[in-house]
């Protein structure tokens, strides 16, 4: 469970043999109620980076009279039959998200945080050796899972490393050696880059508070009779294509109804501003020179990350509406960074691509997936 658990159980014959009997490591004389109350008083105590004991609660239900009278029951003498279903059951609703989105995935369940594969990576640069283990860690989602992991637990002003990086590393010990000193420097250096643009050059996640963060933040917004045309096309104009030729094609449905769903990594808060991040673990060469504006834009655009954080800028943008009263998207919108942590350090701005976000864009992403079937032929 993710949030919250409850265990129902009564005792009856040899329940000790029975799975939570055998789980919480019962004797035949043992009480069940004794052995539940010993797993909350001690069991968790052992665990420097968990906390139940206060939150769990055992109550135990005795002393019931489970017999029940019967009583006459009166024979109705008349035909029953079932109720005919007269509805309409909506077939074209579903969960989207970016990573169905672009890879023609349809699904109705929920997804899970989108996690680097290190598709499309260019090798031109694989040529150049190097110790430095934020080259040589495996590529693809397992590294992008470990990193994320840490990071989303992390104080950034205050990191307890070792705490940070011990359940991580255990969890992905099969996929991978990591030596713990070359993985806090690697990652001390990320918090220390300076996350540079025009008005922040002295920024950087060392500097944030946990108090100004929000880790992993899950969302849904509507899909109502949105075209996916009209998604390339604002896409195709934010990257400044023109002409019809030039129009991009996702692929995908051709109407998307039902909700958008998605992770965004991190959201922070700088002098009055709000900020997306996004985390990638993508290798794009044994260089830090293989991490500049250039080659981040076009890993971006590759693998549509574009799209993904305009996505998750309407998300945020609707989140700030119903959270600030006096919100103005060009006053408390700040932005979007991806940051490329194998690229990151704290001498350079490299493996750090920052995009702002204008109010006239947040409208039209936000119209976009406000559109009504009623207003088809308007549009058109």
């Amino acid at each position: 469970s993710e949030q919250r658990c409850y265990i129902c159980a009564a005792p009856f014959k040899e329940y000790h043999l029975s799975p939570l009997g055998r789980t919480l490591m019962m004797g035949e004389q043992d009480r069940l109620h004794t052995q539940l109350d010993t797993l909350i008083s001690t069991q968790f105590d052992n665990r420097a980076d968990i906390d139940l004991s206060s939150s769990m609660t055992l109550s135990v239900i005795s002393d019931i009279d489970f017999n029940v009278s019967k009583t006459e029951q009166s024979v109705i003498d008349e035909n029953f039959n079932a109720e005919k279903f007269n509805g309409h059951i909506e077939q074209n609703w579903w969960l989207s998200s970016f990573s169905s989105l672009t890879r023609n995935l349809r699904h109705g369940g929920l997804s899970l945080p989108d996690r680097d594969q290190d598709i499309n990576v260019s090798e031109k640069h694989g040529d150049i050796y190097s110790t430095d283990l934020r080259f040589t860690l495996i590529k693809g989602a397992s590294a992008g899972n470990l990193l994320h992991n840490i990071l989303e637990y992390l104080d950034f002003g205050s990191p307890d490393w070792q705490r940070a990086i011990v359940r991580p590393l255990s969890r992905f010990s099969d996929t991978m050696v990591v030596e713990d000193d070359e993985l806090i420097s690697w990652l001390l250096s990320c918090l220390e880059a300076p996350l540079n643009n025009s008005s922040r050059q002295k920024l950087n996640l060392a500097q944030l508070k946990w108090s100004d963060t929000l880790r992993e933040v899950e969302f849904y917004f509507p899909m109502q009779s949105l075209k996916l045309h009209a998604l390339s096309r604002l896409l195709s104009d934010y990257r400044g294509y023109t002409g019809e030729t030039s129009v991009l094609n996702l692929p995908g449905y051709q109407v998307l109804e039902g909700m958008m769903h998605g992770f965004i990594d991190l959201v922070f808060q700088w002098q009055g501003q709000f900020f997306i991040a996004d985390y990638k673990s993508t290798w794009l060469g044994n260089s830090i020179d293989c991490y500049g504006h250039n080659e981040l834009q076009t890993n971006i655009r590759d693998n549509f990350y574009d799209l993904q954080y305009l996505l998750y800028s309407l998300a945020l943008h609707r989140y700030l509406k119903n959270r600030l009263d006096d919100y103005q998207p060009e006053k408390h919108f700040g932005g979007v960074y991806y940051l490329y942590l194998r690229g990151m350090n704290r001498h350079s701005g490299s493996g750090i691509f920052y995009s702002s976000i204008d109010a006239v864009l947040l409208d039209k992403l936000d119209s976009l997936f406000s559109y009504h079937k009623t207003e088809e032929k308007a549009c058109e």
